[in-house]
């Protein structure tokens, strides 16, 4: 009985310990683009971002991120292309890479 307690308790406790490593986008007042891939060429120029975050400046390991984003109207039609490629290190950990969307703009009223 003690045992199976032992390790009902160490499954629950793994699991929760190897979720806190994803990247951080912070700055989604600066690209929604990042949280939002709908954003996708809704303004009629290609937006075009380059971001870097450095966190805990001096210690090293110390978390920082890199992103570029990119995304477009096609044609001036009612779609968008986009994509941003991210790099993630935090210590010994790094996470690195690509998502691409695709949106349609689907006017509602005037």
């Amino acid at each position: 009985m003690k045992l199976r307690l032992l390790t009902y308790l160490f499954v629950c406790f793994s699991a929760v310990s190897i979720s806190q490593q994803l990247p951080v986008h912070s700055g989604n007042n600066t690209n929604p683009f990042l949280y939002n891939p709908a954003v996708a060429g809704n303004k009629p120029y290609v937006d075009f971002r380059l971001q870097h975050k450095s966190q805990w400046l001096g210690i090293e390991g110390a978390p920082n991120t890199q992103i570029l984003s990119i995304h477009s109207s096609v044609d001036k039609k009612n779609y968008g292309l986009g994509g941003f490629i991210y790099n993630d290190k935090a210590g010994v950990l790094s996470n690195t890479g690509l998502n691409l969307s695709y949106s349609y703009h689907l006017k509602l009223s005037e």
